[in-house]
C-alpha cells in the first residue's frame, strides 16, 4: 500500500473515541497491519467473487487465498524484447473494436507510446488516451472520464490506475511489465461480465 505512512500519521492525530471505516480494493498484509494498529475491535466486511477451481491447490484454505475470479481469463505472450512493440500493435489491430487498458512501467513510456501509436496509419482515429501520475489532477480526471465513456479504445497508463477504479465494459487488460499479474487483478472490478488479462513478458518495451 503506497500511503501507509501518511494514513498512519493521520490516524495518530484523530480522537481516541471515534468510528472509523477503512476501505480497500485489495486485502494485503499492510492493510491488516494498519487495521490492527489504527482500529479497535474492527469488524471486517469482505465482498467475495465466484472463483474457478484450481486443480493444483491441495486444500480449501489454499483455494481461499489463491483464486482466480470466475469471469477472468489469463494469457501470456513470450517474445523477444525487440518484438514487443510489433506484438503490441498487432494485438491492438486484432482487437480494434474492444475496450483495452495497457499498463506501462513508467510515465515516460506512457508519454512515448501516447505520441507514437496515434501516428501509425493503421491506428488512425483509434482512441488512445494516456493517464499517469505526472499529469495534473484535472487532466487525469478528464482522461478517465473520456475512457469510461468509450465503447472501444485504449487507456495507456501506469500503476496510478491500478487500484480502486470502476471502469465499465473493459474487455482486455494488457501488461507491458516484468511483474506478476497483481496490477491487472487489482483493477479486476473493471470487468463487468468477464474479461481477459494478457501479460507480454520477456525483455523491456523501449520507451525512450
Amino acid at each position: 500500500m503506497g500511503f501507509q505512512k501518511q494514513i498512519t500519521s493521520i490516524i495518530s492525530r484523530l480522537p481516541k473515541l471515534r468510528r472509523t471505516g477503512l476501505f480497500s480494493a485489495t486485502q494485503t498484509e499492510a492493510i491488516e497491519e494498519l487495521s490492527r494498529a489504527g482500529l479497535r475491535n474492527p469488524v471486517r466486511i469482505e465482498v467475495r467473487t465466484e472463483s474457478k477451481p484450481m486443480a493444483n491447490l491441495a486444500s480449501s484454505e489454499e483455494l481461499t487465498s489463491q483464486r482466480t475470479p470466475f469471469g477472468l481469463h489469463i494469457e501470456y505472450l513470450l517474445c523477444e524484447a525487440e518484438k514487443k512493440s510489433s506484438h503490441l500493435v498487432e494485438f491492438l489491430l486484432q482487437n480494434i473494436s474492444k475496450k483495452i487498458i495497457i499498463y506501462f512501467m513508467t510515465c515516460a513510456c506512457v508519454d512515448y507510446w501516447g505520441s507514437v501509436l496515434p501516428q501509425l496509419s493503421v491506428l488512425k482515429g483509434f482512441p488512445l488516451i494516456p493517464l499517469h501520475g505526472k499529469m495534473k489532477q484535472t487532466a487525469r480526471e478528464k482522461a478517465l472520464s473520456s475512457f469510461s465513456a468509450l465503447s472501444s479504445g485504449v487507456l495507456l497508463c501506469t500503476d496510478v490506475a491500478a487500484r480502486g477504479l470502476d471502469i465499465p465494459g473493459v474487455d482486455w487488460i494488457v501488461q507491458q511489465l516484468r511483474v506478476t499479474c497483481d496490477l491487472g487483478l487489482g483493477c479486476i472490478n473493471s470487468f463487468n461480465c468477464g474479461g481477459w488479462l494478457l501479460a507480454i513478458v520477456l525483455g523491456v518495451l523501449p520507451c525512450l
